[in-house]
């Protein structure tokens, strides 16, 4: 049985994960990141307490396939 298509707002919500980690990723070492890390807890809460992974047929090793989802959107959206 073939695993159920990602919800858009749980493909958006990985996508906030991943700016938010590339955003931290680039600030200098003395630069207060607090609001970054406070976006980032919000997006994985928002990311793992998602209804979709209490789904039948769901797993999380769904979550590799989620973030190619959500890298082609980046992709997408930058081009």
């Amino acid at each position: 049985m073939a695993p159920p298509p990602f919800p858009p707002d749980l493909v958006q919500a990985q996508v906030r994960v991943i700016r938010a980690y590339e955003a931290l990723a680039q600030q200098p070492p003395t630069t207060p990141t607090a609001l970054l890390r406070h976006e980032l807890v919000a997006a994985l809460r928002e990311l793992y307490g998602h209804p979709f992974w209490t789904m039948p047929g769901t797993a999380p090793t769904g979550m590799v396939e989620l973030r190619r989802q959500a890298r082609a959107c980046l992709w997408v959206s930058a081009a």
